[in-house]
């Protein structure tokens, strides 16, 4: 996991367009368990944000 401010807020801006890239090719959902992954990895990262 990111460690510093900058890290978190480049592993957001990356970890949206890969989900968006993935929720784009998902057909039969079989990315839907690596979606749910990167947004709860996303989610953790937003909340560290939040205490720096």
């Amino acid at each position: 996991m990111a460690k510093t401010k900058m890290d978190l807020k480049l592993f957001m801006k990356q970890g949206n367009s890969y989900l968006s890239l993935l929720e784009k090719t998902n057909r039969n959902g079989q990315h839907n368990k690596k979606i749910a992954d990167i947004k709860r990895k996303m989610l953790s990262a937003k909340k560290q944000l939040q205490l720096y």
